[in-house]
């Protein structure tokens, strides 16, 4: 393999080291084993610390054996991880072995020798010409993908075939030839008993899993499983058929979920500023724990991954035909808003992250003017208004009045970064076409005698009595992430009124309607769970309604409303293979169905959350402007077209 490879090893131990130095994991050793402290960024953090739980949640069910039973744990591909000094050292009756390249090899054996409190938990440590060995830990240098060498050298320093075993390997085997790590497993499943668990990427082919196998790819260090093993079910077929009597697959997230306590979740959430939940969702999804198991280790697995059953099995999930039409577009944003002005001549965009006019990546301050016959972008410099803040993201622009050549909106809400909220009392802005000008004006509401709290990821609607917004994210002293349950009315009069009826707690929800019936899906609750129900709220008569639906859970979605019918579009959730694409409800006989995004292509991804939807004049399409995220250690992505959704066949699909 690669030395780019091997690099990835001093990314990964760098990031698991700011993990930890912030608080979220606790390993005394990683200190020793990583010198050079390198900050990354709250993402990568909870990223890594998602994996730290996973791993250590699937190694500890095999320490949970008896101790008067003699095993041994193998790790393949270790890199500098520091599981035998934090978690195993203490363990007697196991013994533990480490294989890598030997060059991370050197460079680990010298960390552990210049480091006292690293090598007083060896027992006689000694160097030898491949590696280091003592009585409980050896680290050795050696080619996997020789499997005769491997049993060869692990034989000579007391490694012992009749002996319980787990095989461990942590986003290490996928980096082998798929033909070489399936050796690897199957000359695993000769011992009698042994467990092999697999911590690696799944699901290339949607649009995240584009963009993760293309980063991959382009550090040359491409991910060899993951095109043969592409599903959980693939991976559970992959260890039957080398052996393995049992096998299991459980997404990242699912079991992070279920290990994790509320107020833990809460403490891990409020260390850093955070605010990157789609992706953060998205990765975990991307990375399975994948287990084969034989003899002692089978009634202890399969009391653990059989607990473990995805909340949808029972929502039917259909392929949906291709795009109906891709525009390529220079607009690459997230997190912005949209609005038809001047009677559905134009689409103007404010706000969001993207790539700027001297291809930076930053929040983006210009205007975006969308003609919708021409499809083409004009940027505008807006005006400097008293308090307001034009780069802002998760904010809401809703309409207040519309003619061919003026259109008044509220713009409200947003922040700049995950503590700092902006635009909280509102700003009344009017665009105004005059010939070839264009003409923008604003003013702060000043005279409400009540406002809302500052928030962001809320909704907000034009209904006849003004705008009606609810729910959304607030930071607080002490609490950086309050999940809102209020609901608020924007009056012609420019007043904020309370009103009396809530909606559970939820944060970057959808929300469409008709004059005053308004319906709300999805989100993320109180307890940053993705929701899965559908409510309606009529505004005379201030009344929420529960449809009871079921749908898939998602959030970052949008919706629009067809007579009797929703279409739902994109959003996330954190199933491994169940993410939301598109979803037709019929109001009438309270029926739903669930479609996946069409696939799109290697080099340009299409990721359907963090966008703006918006319908053509003539209600025959919608236009999907937008979308995209920071995708964890893999780059930022934005959608390079314009996609066009033909509304006559997705609702006949519904």
């Amino acid at each position: 393999m690669s030395s780019q490879v091997q690099e990835t090893n001093d990314y990964s131990i760098a990031s698991k080291h700011s993990m930890v130095h912030r608080g979220y994991f606790i390993d005394d050793f990683m200190q020793y084993l990583s010198p050079k402290l390198k900050r990354r960024s709250p993402l990568i953090n909870i990223g890594y610390y998602v994996r730290a739980v996973v791993v250590n949640e699937g190694i500890k069910i095999f320490l949970s054996i008896e101790p008067r039973i003699e095993c041994q744990i193998v790790s393949l591909g270790a890199g500098f991880d520091t599981t035998f000094f934090r978690l195993v050292h203490g363990y007697d009756n196991i013994k533990y072995f480490e294989i890598d390249f030997s060059d991370v090899v050197k460079r680990k054996i010298s960390y552990i020798k210049n480091n006292e409190n690293v090598l007083n938990k060896l027992i006689s440590p000694q160097e030898t010409s491949y590696g280091l060995t003592s009585t409980q830990y050896s680290l050795i240098s050696q080619d996997m993908s020789d499997i005769e060498g491997l049993q060869s050298i692990l034989t000579s320093i007391g490694f012992d075939m009749r002996k319980p075993t787990l095989f461990f390997s942590e986003c290490a085997i996928t980096y082998m030839p798929e033909e070489s790590s399936t050796k690897i497993i199957k000359w695993a499943s000769r011992l009698e008993d042994v467990t092999f668990m697999v911590y690696e990427q799944i699901n290339p082919d949607d649009g995240f899993g584009k963009v993760m196998v293309n980063h991959f790819s382009s550090i040359e260090s491409p991910l060899k499983s993951v095109e043969k093993y592409r599903t959980k079910e693939d991976q559970i077929n992959r260890y039957k058929s080398c052996g393995f009597t049992h096998s299991y697959s459980v997404g990242a997230f699912e079991i992070y979920n279920r290990t994790l306590s509320l107020e833990e979740h809460k403490r891990i959430l409020n260390l850093e500023p955070f605010d990157e939940w789609e992706e953060w969702h998205l990765t975990s999804c991307h990375y399975t724990l994948s287990v084969g198991t034989k003899g002692l280790f089978e009634k202890m697995m399969s009391q653990f991954f059989s607990s473990f059953s995805p909340t949808s099995d029972s929502v039917q999930y259909d392929s949906a035909r291709g795009w109906d039409s891709l525009i390529e577009s220079e607009l690459k944003l997230y997190a912005h808003s949209a609005l038809l002005i001047w009677n559905s001549d134009s689409v103007l965009i404010i706000g969001g992250f993207g790539l700027s006019n001297d291809s930076k990546h930053k929040r983006i301050d210009q205007l975006g003017l969308l003609n919708l016959k021409t499809m083409k972008i004009e940027k505008i410099t807006p005006p400097t208004i008293d308090g307001i803040t034009w780069d802002c993201l998760y904010h809401t622009c809703s309409l207040l009045s519309d003619s061919q050549k003026e259109t008044t909106f509220l713009l409200y809400g947003g922040r700049t970064s995950p503590v700092n909220q902006v635009n909280s009392s509102g700003f009344v802005i009017t665009i105004k076409r005059e010939g070839d000008d264009i003409r923008i004006s604003g003013r702060k509401v000043l005279n409400s005698k009540s406002y809302p709290k500052s928030r962001r990821r809320h909704c907000a609607l034009n209904v006849n009595k003004g705008v009606f917004m609810c729910g959304g994210v607030s930071a607080e002293k002490g609490d950086s992430l309050k999940v809102l349950d209020d609901s608020w009315l924007f009056t012609h009069d420019e007043q904020w009124i309370k009103l009396d009826s809530k909606l559970p707690p939820r944060f970057s929800h959808s929300m469409v309607g008709c004059h005053d019936q308004i319906f709300i899906s999805g989100g993320l609750s109180r307890d940053f769970e993705p929701l899965n129900d559908l409510w309606s709220f009529d505004i005379s008569a201030n009344i929420w309604t529960d449809y009871n639906l079921n749908i898939l859970p998602r959030y970052a979605h949008t919706s629009h409303f067809f007579d009797d019918k929703i279409v739902m579009i994109g959003g996330v959730n954190y199933l491994s293979e169940k993410q939301p694409g598109i979803c037709i409800v019929n109001l009438k006989d309270k029926t739903f169905k669930e479609f996946k995004l069409p696939e799109s292509k290697e080099t340009s991804p299409i990721m359907l959350h963090n966008h703006c939807s918006i319908e053509s004049p003539d209600l025959n399409s919608i236009y999907v402007i937008g979308g995209g995220g920071n995708c964890f250690s893999f780059g930022t992505s934005f959608n390079r077209y314009l996609v066009l959704f033909n509304c006559n066949r997705i609702l006949e699909m519904g």
